[in-house]
């Protein structure tokens, strides 16, 4: 999707797992807000740990992120970020699935 600039409706993204609640508009602002207090009243280091994790995950490959190795994935995480930005090889990612869900006719 974020290659095609193709959107999702609300139901769909629920159905297909990209969003774990579907709120409607005028409930919106008390439901983050109730997630927000959720957040901070849980143990702050604990969410700054979660965060990081997070972050470095974002960093890494695919197969780095289904290789349990925490320490090993922090340092190339750290590697890449002092290397500084990649250029596209061209190639395909091995990572990706063989074929990708298909929107439906009307989403697209």
């Amino acid at each position: 999707m974020s290659a095609t600039g193709n959107f999702l409706d609300a139901p769909t993204a629920l159905a297909w797992g990209l969003v774990n609640h579907v709120v409607p508009h005028d409930e919106l602002l008390p439901y983050c807000r109730q997630l927000a207090a959720d957040i901070v009243s849980n143990d702050q280091p604990g969410v700054r740990a979660i965060l990081r994790t997070y972050a470095e995950g974002s960093e890494a490959t695919g197969a780095e992120r289904v290789d349990d190795r925490g320490p090993q994935r922090r340092a190339v995480a750290a590697r890449r970020r002092r290397a500084g930005p990649r250029r596209w090889s061209g190639a395909a990612s091995r990572s990706l699935p063989a074929a990708a869900p298909r929107l439906p006719s009307d989403l697209r």
